[in-house]
Formats: C-alpha cells, structure tokens, sequence
C-alpha cells in the first residue's frame, strides 16, 4: 500500500521530468501518467510512476540519439 510518501505533486513531478506542470497533466490525460486527485482537486502521481516515466523519456531520447 502507497504511503503520503510515496506521492509527488504535479509541480514536483515536473522538476524531476524536467517538464511544465501543463505537460505532467497532459501525461496524465493521454493515460501515460496516471493520477489520484487529493482534496482540493489537488492531482498526486506515485513516484514510482514518475519515475517509469522519466526513465522511457530518457531511453527515447538515448535511441534518438544513435540515429543522429
């Protein structure tokens, strides 16, 4: 079971993806970064999740790379 812990905010989740916060919620939209929503409509991501993400971004751009 995820702890208070073990969630980011959609800002601090975009620090770490080196995103705008507009782009986390839009990974959340397109179902690539799910969400659970706090009170106040607050949306949270599981860390683990942000961190999926971070590392196939990094992995996209590596192979990106070797066809240059």
């Amino acid at each position: 079971m995820s702890t208070k812990e073990d969630y980011l905010t959609a800002g601090a989740a975009a620090k770490i993806l080196n995103l705008s916060s507009a782009s986390v919620r839009g990974f959340e939209r397109k179902g690539l970064l799910p969400a659970v929503l706090a009170s106040g409509g607050i949306r949270l991501f599981l860390w683990t999740d942000v961190q999926k993400l971070a590392a196939e971004r990094r992995a996209k751009r590596s192979i990106a790379r070797e066809k240059k």
